[in-house]
């Protein structure tokens, strides 16, 4: 069952559903699996405790419409990624400009990436956010050495906003502006 306050999104090839605590095994799943946690845990294996936490921080957002959205291939019940549209957290400690922002972030099983599914979900969320939320903007941080997330971001409209050292790589930044009205 989705929680309050986020929708249900589509993508012309999956499913967005909101993150419940029933999804955390599969989400750890997904979490710890060596291609995955490279980038988006910096390595880290992270214990099951960590991702339920993780999972219930980003539904505490979710009255705001921020959260975390599991990614569902249509026509298939197995999660094979997920999507978040969260408060910028500890990225503004690498670049202070994405401070008090709103930053999306994008995680797929190795069986699901190099296909367009990350751009799709990017898409998905960048028209829900500017529909949605009172944001000016939208911010990404991403490992410079992951090359596959740099071209879905830049596939999905985002600039490079800039560099910065990180805890592990260095960083690269984006922002992607709302769209002037028309």
């Amino acid at each position: 069952m989705a929680e309050p306050g986020l929708p249900t999104l589509a993508t012309p090839r999956a499913t967005l559903v909101p993150a419940t605590p029933d999804d955390v095994d599969a989400l750890w799943a997904l979490f710890t699996d060596p291609v995955v946690r490279r980038f988006l845990w910096d390595d880290e294996i992270v214990a099951r405790d960590r991702v339920a936490e993780t999972v219930a921080a980003a539904a505490q957002q979710n009255a705001e419409g921020r959260g975390l959205w599991t990614l569902r291939l249509h026509g298939a019940d197995a999660i094979v990624g997920c999507v978040a549209l969260l408060a910028v957290g500890a990225a503004a400690e690498f670049e202070p400009r994405m401070a008090g922002g709103v930053e999306v972030l994008v995680a797929l099983v190795p069986a699901a990436q190099h296909r367009g599914h990350a751009t799709e979900a990017l898409r998905a969320m960048i028209e829900y956010a500017f529909r949605a939320l009172p944001i000016d903007a939208l911010h990404a941080a991403v490992d410079v050495p992951n090359e596959a997330s740099h071209r879905a971001m830049l596939r999905a409209g985002f600039g490079v906003l800039g560099e910065s050292d990180g805890p592990r790589h260095r960083l690269r930044s984006y922002r992607l502006p709302r769209p002037a009205a028309r």
